[in-house]
Parts: structure tokens; sequence; C-alpha cells
């Protein structure tokens, strides 16, 4: 059994509770200034594959490092295979870094994806989605079609955006960013009822050599929104 059942880090603007006895995942996500819960439920969780069932999804991390800022944590969900996980805060930035690394003998396939369940009323009135696109540019765009209750949406290859997409309401923007080298697909999910935006990324399938490592890398950067700027 994991030594920590939680880990709580902190800056002087973000604060997150981790869940080393639940696949690392990000339990909490909590901005300091409105006093706003930012993740829904589901939280925050990475995976290597799939599954069933997904490797390193509901595994036991044993704490590595921990300090108010940051935390490391390792587990082996399969013979050989090693995941890191470290999640850091600095001011209005999280970042967040999972290193899968074989110390076996044979290759290792990989089918890496997060998910982070956001909600939507932290961000105020008709948060939308605003992708980064090929050009460069923002692109703003409803998170849902109007009239319609929920939306499932995968964007692969050049419809996915250029590394970084963002949701901005009236209160909070938050914008993730991620290497669109590495990630091979986003996907949306919007559910009205219940108040909750996924934002997911799909990294490039990957046959991890014996004695190599691959890092996923990700992170989110929150602020206020004042007159619909930051």
């Amino acid at each position: 059994m994991p030594e920590h059942e939680t880990v709580e880090i902190a800056g002087s603007l973000l604060a997150a509770r981790i869940e080393p006895a639940r696949g690392a995942r990000i339990a909490s996500l909590h901005w300091r200034p409105q006093a706003s819960e930012l993740l829904a439920v589901k939280g925050y969780v990475f995976a290597l594959d799939p599954g069933p069932p997904p490797r390193g999804l509901a595994e036991g991390f044993r704490v590595i490092d921990v300090s108010a800022g940051h935390v490391e944590m390792e587990c082996e969900p399969s013979p050989g295979l090693f995941l890191r996980t470290r999640y850091a805060i600095v001011e209005d930035l999280l970042f967040v870094r999972h290193r899968a690394e074989n110390r076996g003998t044979t290759c290792l396939p990989l089918e890496p994806f997060t998910r982070a369940a956001w909600r939507l009323d932290a961000f105020g009135p008709a948060p939308r989605l605003v992708p980064r696109g090929l050009d460069m540019r923002w692109h703003e765009r409803p998170l849902l079609p109007e009239g319609a209750g929920q939306v499932e949406v995968q964007l692969a290859e050049f419809d996915r955006p250029a590394g970084a997409w963002r949701l901005a309401g009236a209160r909070l923007q938050l914008e993730e960013t991620f290497s669109v080298d590495f990630v091979s697909a986003t996907r949306l999910e919007v559910s009205r009822p219940d108040g909750v935006a996924v934002l997911g990324l799909h990294f490039k399938s990957h046959d991890l050599r014996p004695g190599t490592s691959r890092v996923f890398d990700t992170g989110w950067q929150v602020s206020e929104e004042r007159n619909g700027k930051r």
C-alpha cells in the first residue's frame, strides 16, 4: 500500500491535492484569489494505454520526493515498466511530467493519454474553447453548439490545436500547453447538465525499447479574465 494516500502542493495562486494511491490522480486544483475549485469530480488522470485495464491509471504510486510546491511519484504498472510522475506549482502555473522507462528486456508498446475534467461554473458564464491554430492565432469557438446538451469531438492531425488550447470565461482562463510533435489527437467532451468539460490529449503510439525512456509533458496556466482579456 502506498505510504501517502493524499499529498497537497501549493504556490501563491494555485493549490492541488494529489492522490498517489489512485494512480497519482489530481483530485483538486484550487485557484486561491477567487477561492474557486477548477477540477470536477473525475479530476486529472494519465494512463500509458487504454487497457484493459489502463496501465498507470489505478496503480498505487510511492512518493519519492515532496515539498510545498512539488511532488514526484513512481509505480511499476507492469513488469519492467516504470512510470514516474511529477507535478510542480509555480505561481499561476502547474507543470505536469510523466516519464515512462523500460527497465526490462522486451519492447513495451505505449498509447498514452490524459483526461482533465474541468468545472464550467468556475470559469463564469458562457465559457468558450479557444484553440491555437496552425497559423499560431487563437480561434474562439463555443464549447457547445446552440441548443446542444453535450458533445464529444476528437481532433487529429491538422485539425488539432497547435500545441495549446484554452478554456475561457468571464471569470477565469485556463491554458493547457503540450508538445504538438508528441500529441497525435486532442479530445473535447462537454456535458451541459453536468457542467463539465473534459480536455484530453492522446500521445503518439510508441514502442519503448529496453533501456530507454520517454517523457510526456503538459502544463496549465490559470489567469483571471478582465473585460474579456487576461
